[in-house]
């Protein structure tokens, strides 16, 4: 069975329809030599200096002679064309119209002739003969119904001209992974893919994110100065975080001496110290009452803050130690400060002892670093 008749009766319907195109293609042919006979085809630009007088004279003549046929002009002056091209003893039996007019477009006259004669091989019928789409295969038009992958590629390009069409196209087909990933192996498409998705900040920072959490993603990126010191000023611009970071550089001692050779990080250092003394100062006042009957100064209270706020930073650090081999530097570091402050603990005992706040030369250098 074929469709709806047996085989025997589809090849009984497929030779009268040949007979029938045979039948119609001569009618055509010979409207467009009747066309030819009242407008022979002329030069380009006719006879005339004036080309347009000539155009609009064929065109009358054509169209009257369209008008009594009932059929549009332009259809007339397509069968002259058709016609003129091919002389009365150059159509071959069993060649659709459609066939002829799409050869027609060959040039050379020798060519054209020896190209209808070489009939192809259907593939998929088996068949010798002229089909429409091979003939414009031939001349190198689009077919109507493609074969070959370049000719799926071109009707889908023909298909997708509207933007509109081809981007739900587009994003149809890149649902399916393995086009996703053959698409994005041309480089022109996955640059202009990675630009329209950066232009969308969210996007480009969930990209982000997702690619650093990859370690030798990281590390690649942040070798590219300019980008560590975006990361950097937006991490820093979190005081929290900033905190954090600092604190966490600050214990390994190469870092905190190379930080505290900054005039102005060892004045911020200072004075955040100083501060969090007196915030000390004042939580004492609150956890031990007793204080209140004591006469005190603000200068007291700094006092007592110091003292408590180095035994307890002392108590945190310290301990933290734990394993930690010391380099012959670190200990030179940490033997100069245990000595400062040595010396200002008896500097103080002498305070309470005496009343005198004085420096004599030799403590005054010791508390310098000298």
């Amino acid at each position: 069975m074929v469709g709806h008749v047996s085989k025997e009766r589809f090849e009984e319907l497929l030779r009268r329809g040949r007979e029938l195109v045979d039948r119609v293609t001569r009618s055509q042919l010979e409207l467009g030599d009747m066309a030819l006979e009242i407008e022979p085809m002329g030069t380009w630009g006719g006879e005339h200096a004036a080309g347009e007088e000539q155009v609009y004279t064929v065109e009358s003549a054509i169209g009257m002679f369209a008008e009594g046929l009932g059929l549009a002009t332009s259809t007339v002056l397509s069968y002259r064309w058709t016609a003129s091209r091919w002389p009365v003893e150059r159509r071959r039996p069993g060649v659709s119209y459609s066939v002829f007019e799409v050869l027609a477009s060959i040039p050379d006259a020798a060519e054209r002739f020896a190209t209808v004669a070489d009939e192809p091989v259907n593939e998929r019928t088996g068949r010798t003969g002229w089909w429409l789409d091979e003939a414009k295969r031939v001349v190198g038009r689009r077919v109507n119904h493609p074969t070959s992958r370049q000719e799926r590629v071109e009707k889908i390009r023909d298909l997708a001209r509207d933007d509109t069409v081809a981007a739900l196209a587009t994003a149809d087909l890149l649902r399916r992974p393995e086009v996703a990933a053959a698409a994005l192996g041309d480089t022109a498409a996955k640059r202009m893919v990675n630009t329209v998705q950066f232009e969308d900040s969210r996007a480009a920072a969930e990209v982000a994110a997702d690619l650093l959490r990859r370690p030798e993603v990281a590390a690649e990126a942040m070798s590219d100065t300019a980008a560590k010191q975006v990361v950097n000023k937006v991490q820093f611009e979190d005081a929290g975080a900033a905190a954090e970071t600092a604190t966490e550089l600050l214990r390994r001692p190469a870092v905190a001496r190379r930080a505290m050779s900054d005039p102005a990080a060892r004045s911020a250092v200072n004075t955040a110290q100083f501060d969090n003394s007196r915030q000390f100062g004042e939580g004492l006042r609150e956890r031990f009452p007793a204080l209140d009957r004591v006469e005190r100064t603000a200068q007291f209270i700094d006092l007592i803050g110091v003292c408590v706020g180095f035994v307890t930073s002392a108590g945190r650090v310290i301990p933290s130690l734990r394993g930690h081999e010391f380099t012959d530097d670190e200990r030179a570091v940490v033997a100069s400060n245990i000595a400062r402050i040595r010396a200002t603990a008896d500097w103080l005992e002498s305070v309470l002892e005496t009343g005198a706040v004085d420096l004599d030369g030799a403590l005054a250098r010791i508390l310098q670093g000298e």
